[in-house]
């Protein structure tokens, strides 16, 4: 019985580990892409959706995280816009900005290219149009995957029903990227105008290799039962007695496991430098950012040991501004829950900017998240928008398109930044280039991204040393 005891308190304790591999690994590779909020031409005030990359009329091409992405239509009709009084930010209910505006455009494609060949992908895809409120009845869309005649799904919304839940009128489809990744997905309907909101496309990583590693160590714990035969109904007898009280220690195992996993990784994300790029020293607490340092004159910097270079690819010489109305207040300002205003008010530019990072850690994971909005267009009347693709290094592939619009101050925090992820190379360093004439930059976070399955690797080292010298009488 002590051995059947040994053998089940190891394997409870194997099968637990490897669940908190597969959640941790899991956890760090399911992630969005990119979220997109179909947005106006720019002209209109706050309408971002907050998490989602707005992507502005006239643009229906556009990269985002090495991505390509085409709105179109299959009959060759024009692809347009409009901007909706339905529905309305309700108590649990916070996806106004993103369903208020829109995209239109008869029998409707949607496609992506530059996804990893033989990848599966998950699809979140947004679809209602407030301008059928004071109607009755309802419209229903038929959506393909690429040629295929057998639609992936019907959607239906109601007319004269605005969404009141998060993803009301919304629908997730799955598809599993072929040889030349790219995919097509076509939505027809019986108005022929067919309505997106905005996406969310995320790469959903392949479980089978986890289920692999799971039953191959429960083969290995299994094999090395010894019980003899003679004994074995007698010891079946006893052990079933104690089965109760293994369960529970093994359910408190996995529990700490999984609890265990969410604190390290939580813990241990934090930026390397949080950079809010000035018109003025640290002193000038009227246009410094609380939480980031202040770099103002310089375009070279160290913090954390990491260290940044601004430079132009065309060899221009940065400039510092901030930007103010006619009373003197910074634009933009804080406003309710807003409070990047002194982040947002001053800024570098410069033609063709660069920033690289030295003195990484090679092959780490990194985060940047940018901030990249210019009062000046609307201090001084502008309309329209403002675009910057941005690429790494040598790159002729942007991994993102940013558009911002002149006239409409940002409203929510991180409404005009963009974040990217990269890997650093061999030599610990990492170029990211934005192009075009007087390209703003107000600011930046650098985060390094820990890999959690290097936790759980260390865990099992030091449980498996543990258990080998574990002494059962």
């Amino acid at each position: 019985m002590k051995l059947h005891r040994h053998h089940l308190i190891e394997t409870s304790t194997l099968i637990a580990l490897i669940m908190l591999f597969v959640a941790a690994t899991h956890a760090d590779l399911i992630y969005p892409i990119m979220n997109v909020d179909f947005g106006p031409d720019g002209s209109g005030a706050g309408r971002g959706q907050p998490g989602f990359t707005v992507i502005y009329m006239p643009s229906t091409n556009f990269t985002l995280n090495g991505v390509d992405v085409t709105v179109a239509s299959a009959t060759e009709d024009n692809v347009d816009w409009r901007y909706r009084d339905y529905p309305i930010d309700s108590g649990d209910y916070t996806e106004e900005r993103l369903s208020r505006d829109l995209l239109y455009t008869d029998n409707l494609t949607l496609t992506f290219s530059g996804l990893t060949p033989g990848q599966r992908y998950e699809l979140q895809l947004w679809s209602w149009d407030g301008y059928w409120m004071n109607y009755t009845g309802s419209e229903t869309t038929t959506w393909y995957l690429g040629d295929d005649l057998t639609p992936i799904v019907e959607h239906t919304r109601p007319y004269n029903t605005a969404p009141s839940v998060n993803g009301e009128y919304s629908f997730i489809t799955d598809f599993l990227s072929g040889p030349s990744g790219s995919v097509t997905l076509k939505g027809e309907g019986a108005n022929q105008d067919v309505p997106i909101n905005g996406f969310i496309l995320t790469a959903v990583p392949e479980p089978a290799s986890f289920v692999v590693l799971l039953l191959a160590g429960l083969t290995l714990s299994l094999r090395r039962r010894r019980t003899s035969i003679l004994t074995e109904q007698k010891e079946r007898l006893q052990t079933m007695k104690q089965h109760s009280h293994y369960f529970i220690k093994t359910t408190a195992v996995m529990t700490l496991a999984f609890i265990l996993a969410g604190t390290v990784q939580a813990g241990l994300i934090t930026p390397i430098m949080k950079i809010d790029l000035g018109a003025y020293g640290p002193g000038a607490t009227t246009w410094a950012q609380p939480g980031f340092t202040v770099m103002y004159n310089t375009t070279t910097f160290s913090g954390n040991g990491v260290d940044v270079t601004l430079d132009s690819a065309t060899g221009d010489s940065y400039q510092n501004r901030y930007r103010t109305d006619s009373e003197g207040s910074p634009v933009p300002s804080d406003s309710g829950d807003y409070t990047e205003g002194r982040l947002s008010s001053d800024l570098y530019f410069a033609d063709n900017p660069t920033i690289t990072f030295a003195n990484l850690t090679p092959n780490q994971r990194y985060k940047v998240q940018l901030w990249s909005w210019d009062g000046y267009w609307y201090t001084s009347g502008g309309t329209g928008t403002v675009s910057t693709n941005w690429y790494y290094g040598d790159s002729t592939t942007p991994f993102v398109t940013h558009v911002r619009p002149k006239d409409v101050l940002p409203s929510v925090n991180g409404e005009y930044s963009f974040i990217t992820d990269f890997l650093a190379g061999a030599g610990g360093s990492m170029t990211i280039r934005g192009e075009g004439a007087n390209v703003s930059m107000n600011g930046f976070t650098l985060t390094a991204v820990p890999e959690p399955a290097s936790f759980v690797v260390l865990l099992l080292a030091g449980l498996t040393l543990s258990l080998r010298r574990r002494r059962s009488a």
